[in-house]
């Protein structure tokens, strides 16, 4: 999340993380992680998510 930090909040919303393990607690709905993700003005990738190129 450094490194997308400084992104204008336009950019920052398009960032989705992908390839967490399933301990990762960002995964968790409600939790801290996610939250603080989220906080960022960034998302957790969910499953079946498509995006037009």
């Amino acid at each position: 999340m450094e490194r997308f930090a400084k992104l204008p909040s336009a950019e920052r919303a398009k960032v989705r993380f992908i390839h967490l393990n399933h301990t990762n607690a960002a995964l968790i709905p409600g939790s801290d992680a996610q939250h603080q993700v989220e906080k960022a003005g960034m998302r957790i990738a969910e499953q079946g998510e498509r995006f037009s190129l």
